[in-house]
């Protein structure tokens, strides 16, 4: 596999298997890989009203 260029807004994780839309697992080591990788969003940090009337 080619490298992997990095994507704004993401971070990269490697998983043992995938789901696909049917609901089947498919396990990496079923194609001669350790894991798959996989691009997730990285969460935004949420600020709530408790934290900001502290901030008073």
């Amino acid at each position: 596999m080619g490298r992997l260029n990095p994507r704004p807004g993401f971070h990269l994780e490697f998983r043992a298997y995938v789901t696909d839309k049917n609901g089947k697992r498919h396990y990496a080591s079923y194609y001669g890989h350790k894991a798959f990788p996989i691009w997730v969003p990285d969460e935004e940090k949420e600020t709530s009203e408790e934290d900001e009337s502290s901030v008073e």
